[in-house]
């Protein structure tokens, strides 16, 4: 008896479309996903009308065209000969990696693409997991308008769309392979510092803000910010703005780009120039080509607000790429939006990054306001405070380089800092060290803004030093200050915290990145 292999299907496009003859000599292209385990493809493709039927019309441009390309004899009877006049709209394929053929001819074509087989004009193979594009290339229009309507279909064992979609993932809520700590990450802090009160996450009306550059500059003034970046959903066109709007308002401006795609956000900042780098090729399981990119331009790649709701409530907010490698981000933004410690889907991002450097990682966290305009009335910021090297010549590097390794704090207010002092030393956030003592004394100092804001109860504030074995000691309620001695054999990193009533909830308030000790 003659065995059969049951297969799905799932349509992956399916797109219809007019276009006017002012579209002549145009390519309409369509993107889509196609997911691991599809053995073959399918294609359809048709447009009408395929020809003109007015035949006054239809001469009265063939007899242009005679006209133009040959001269003016005998125009009418060479003319008669072309009729009728067809439309010709064709297909080409590529998958992520390049080229899969085209199909140059007319009239509705039905086409399959498999490893094994490939209509005339397709090329067979391997049917890669990625973003592909089918090109509808518009050769003739002679009628007023050409509607079209190309379909995609997936077939394979697997395939399957789940609440709609081809991917679905949720990558962080697994657990990652422990990161084993060596040598190579020792770094030691070894330049006076500044404490630089910055926002990493910010929108102008060039993407999906009610601000323009100045105008954020202007308020970024007011909250005493020394530096915003800039960074629009998939555009960087405010930053021609950005060398004015510093002379202006003595604001650094850090040219940035929101990658918004349709399976995560990523924040990416730095770059050298106002560079932009395409995330529309990027599919599910192709990230980190984009980290890559990002990184050649001399820029940072971090991971927003990765546990938000997604699709089809806020498209691509939830973090569904998949991740072979998390220690190529340079950081997680943990707290996002107004009073973030509030919210839960940041609760979840600072349990992640928790649990990420008790795996051994070394990836730092920061906040970001998700800052899109001035409306509301004294809202609950909070602020990532970076160490920068005092006196910088080269500000750009040297803010990155502090936000790579961890040199910040973040704050709803009162800004902490932690120390620890060894025998030999005085460590400071975002140093890994080894200690060969044993033991250290842990010092951490809160500073209070100018102005606090008035949802925060002054007196509920505590200090926490915090580590890989948990709370380590709680200082007492309203203390500005902590001092302990503490042994380092079982820490693999240390951070302050302070927690507090703000806005009539007992949350987190502040916290420090970690000091990193390798045993």
């Amino acid at each position: 008896m003659k065995s059969t292999t049951e297969t799905r299907a799932i349509t992956l496009l399916e797109a219809s479309s007019a276009v006017s003859a002012a579209s002549v000599q145009s390519h309409v292209a369509h993107s889509f996903y196609v997911p691991a385990g599809v053995s073959r493809l399918q294609l359809s493709f048709s447009y009408e009308p395929e020809w003109l039927e007015d035949r006054a019309k239809g001469l009265e441009m063939a007899q242009a065209a005679v006209s133009f390309y040959q001269g003016e004899e005998h125009t009418e009877e060479v003319a008669l000969s072309l009729l009728p006049l067809r439309n010709l709209a064709t297909l080409s394929l590529a998958d992520p990696n390049g080229f899969r053929g085209a199909c140059h001819r007319g009239g509705p074509q039905q086409l399959t693409i498999s490893e094994a087989f490939a209509s005339p004009g397709l090329l067979k193979g391997e049917l890669p997991a990625g973003m592909w594009t089918l090109t509808v290339s518009m050769h003739a229009i002679v009628t007023d308008e050409l509607a079209y309507r190309v379909a995609v279909t997936a077939h394979g064992e697997s395939v399957q769309r789940r609440d709609g979609y081809v991917w679905r993932n949720k990558p962080l809520e697994r657990p990652f392979p422990v990161y084993p700590r060596t040598a190579a990450d020792l770094r030691q802090n070894s330049r006076e510092r500044t404490w630089m009160a910055c926002e990493l996450h910010a929108h102008t009306l060039h993407s999906d803000g009610r601000q323009t550059l100045l105008e954020m500059a202007q308020h970024a003034k007011e909250l005493n910010l020394a530096c915003v970046a800039v960074t629009d959903h998939n555009t960087t066109s405010p930053l021609q703005e950005k060398e004015a709007v510093e002379r202006e308002t003595g604001i650094r401006i850090l040219n940035g780009l929101e990658w918004t795609t349709f399976f995560g956000h990523m924040l990416t900042l730095g770059y050298r120039t106002a560079e932009y780098t395409d995330w529309r090729a990027a599919g599910p399981e192709d990230i980190h080509a984009g980290i890559q990119e990002v990184h050649r331009l001399g820029a940072l790649a971090g991971i927003a607000h990765p546990f938000r709701i997604g699709n089809p409530v806020c498209t691509g907010c939830y973090w569904e790429f998949a991740i072979e490698d998390i220690a190529e981000f340079d950081y997680i933004e943990v707290w996002n939006s107004v009073f973030p410690s509030g919210k839960r889907s940041n609760q979840q991002a600072f349990q992640l990054w928790t649990e990420l450097l008790n795996q051994g990682y070394l990836i730092p966290a920061v906040s970001g306001r998700d800052w899109h305009g001035n409306e509301e009335s004294n809202p609950l910021i909070a602020v990532t405070h970076v160490h920068v090297p005092a006196g910088t010549e080269d500000f750009r590097e040297d803010l990155l380089q502090a936000i790579r390794e961890g040199r910040m704090t973040v704050s709803l207010g009162p800004v902490l800092d932690l120390l620890m002092h060894t025998a030999s030393h005085t460590h400071t956030i975002g140093d890994c060290v080894n200690n060969p003592d044993g033991h250290a004394l842990f010092e951490i100092q809160m500073t209070m803004p100018e102005h606090l804001h008035a949802a925060i109860a002054l007196d509920s504030l505590q200090i926490q030093l915090v580590s890989n074995l948990g709370t380590l000691v709680a200082g007492e309620r309203g203390s500005a200050s902590l001092h302990v001695v503490h042994a380092t054999d079982s820490l693999a990193w240390v951070r302050a915290e302070l927690y507090g009533t703000v806005d009539g909830l007992h949350v987190l308030a502040a916290f420090t990145n970690p000091i990193y000790l390798v045993q």
